[in-house]
C-alpha cells in the first residue's frame, strides 16, 4: 500500500473509532438532541452518515474515471433529507450497527 493511502486508511480508521467512542456515550435522550444541522437531530445526522456511504463511493469511482461526480440537476439536500426521512423510524441500535 502507498504512504498516501496508508494515510488515508489511518484517518479514515482514526475517525471511526472517534465516532464509535462518541456513539458509545449516547443516552437514550441525546438521540433527539438538535445538532447545528437546522432541523436534524442527532439521529438524523447518524441516519445520514449511515446511509450515504454507497453513494460516496460511486462518486468517488466517477471521480477516477474523470467522469462528472453528480448526475446533472441531481440536488444533494433534498437527496440527504429524502434518505434520513425514509429511515428515521430505524431503531437506535439499528442505526449504530448500520454505522
Amino acid at each position: 500500500m502507498s504512504d498516501r493511502k496508508a494515510a488515508i486508511a489511518a484517518a479514515l480508521t482514526a475517525t471511526r473509532d472517534q465516532l464509535k467512542a462518541i456513539t458509545d456515550g449516547l443516552k437514550e435522550a441525546d438521540w433527539q438532541s438538535a445538532t447545528p444541522n437546522e432541523g436534524w437531530s442527532v439521529k438524523d445526522v447518524l441516519l445520514h452518515l449511515s446511509s450515504s456511504e454507497p453513494g460516496l463511493i460511486v462518486m468517488a469511482r466517477r471521480i477516477l474515471n474523470d467522469e462528472d461526480s453528480v448526475v446533472a440537476g441531481f440536488d444533494v439536500h433534498r437527496f440527504n433529507q429524502r434518505q434520513v426521512e425514509k429511515r428515521r423510524e430505524r431503531s437506535n441500535s439499528d442505526v449504530l450497527a448500520d454505522l
